[in-house]
């Protein structure tokens, strides 16, 4: 339970992010989203919960598979990828 809401929390952030900076470019059309995953159900959660309203935004989803957090987050921090989802435990 307490992963399905931090999946959709993180999906909520995700989407109102790129709302936001999709309102500034109004004029240019929508790129490519890569998002990044590590092993787990999150891929499939995202497919399901998030990348249809991203779709529906004008957004095309390319995914990003990696070994570890440790991958994804460096993707992120060079700019390979635009995104990650993975698992953090909450205390």
């Amino acid at each position: 339970m307490k992963m399905t809401r931090l999946l959709l929390l993180s999906a909520f952030l995700i989407v109102s992010a790129l709302a936001g900076a999709g309102s500034h470019a109004q004029e240019t059309p929508k790129a490519e989203l890569k998002v990044g995953f590590v092993p787990g159900p999150y891929i499939d959660e995202f497919k399901v919960g998030v990348a249809p309203e991203l779709q529906k935004k004008g957004y095309r989803v390319r995914y990003v598979e990696f070994s570890t957090g440790l991958e994804a987050n460096n993707a992120v921090f060079k700019g390979e990828i635009d995104a990650n989802v993975m698992q953090t435990r909450c205390f």
